[in-house]
């Protein structure tokens, strides 16, 4: 089972400043571009504070000055079936539209260890069927949200070099940068015992 997120609208408004941004996104392949201190970064960033991570807030710190309300509809796709939902923001609350018509609110999400924030992290981690499992401190446990996103947004000031820095909490799992793509890039390793002398083969084929 195949869950797509496709977003479909970015709309940002600023009530004390009377200042908006709208952007409306295609189905296909969108392309950001311009010039240096443009605004593309600034636009990946809002879409991540959308969704409640926070380690992108620092790089919004000029935006986040005009008090603004940020809202993204988005489209859940799974398999044949589409579900809309919107999501609305300010600096401490994320409200999300569910297809019924039902929100869900979360408040007090301005820090990442409250409890309301663990919350929206797991409901958004279910709306999403991301499960992936990364090693700490010798058990597995559940992917930090921030690792969902990580292979569409890498902090310019880290690169792929050093790609687990660019949330803070992910630093500390196991095998994550190798694991980790491997995951979304659909690889399977498999590792074949040739003889006695520890001689190892590594097989690697995708899906």
């Amino acid at each position: 089972m195949n869950t797509i997120i496709q977003f479909d609208r970015l709309f940002v408004y600023s009530e004390s400043y009377k200042l908006c941004f709208d952007e409306v996104f295609l189905p296909s392949v969108n392309i950001i571009s311009g010039r240096n201190t443009s605004g593309k970064s600034t636009l990946i960033q809002s879409l991540l504070f959308i969704f409640g991570v926070n380690d992108v807030k620092e790089s919004l710190n000029e935006i986040l000055e005009y008090e603004p309300v940020f809202r993204m509809d988005f489209t859940k796709k799974v398999d044949f079936n589409k579900e809309k939902y919107s999501i609305v923001r300010d600096s401490g609350s994320i409200y999300i539209k569910e297809p019924n018509g039902k929100v869900v609110p979360f408040h007090g999400i301005d820090a990442d260890n409250r409890v309301e924030h663990v919350k929206l992290k797991d409901y958004i981690r279910e709306l999403f069927n991301f499960n992936l499992m990364l090693e700490q401190k010798g058990e597995l446990k559940s992917a930090p949200l921030e690792s969902m996103f990580l292979p569409y947004y890498i902090s310019q000031s880290v690169g792929w070099v050093y790609v687990r820095e660019s949330f803070s909490n992910l630093n500390y799992y196991k095998g994550f940068k190798e694991d980790y793509l491997d995951y979304y890039l659909g690889i399977n390793n498999s590792f074949v015992l040739v003889n006695p002398n520890r001689t190892f083969l590594f097989e690697s084929f995708q899906n």
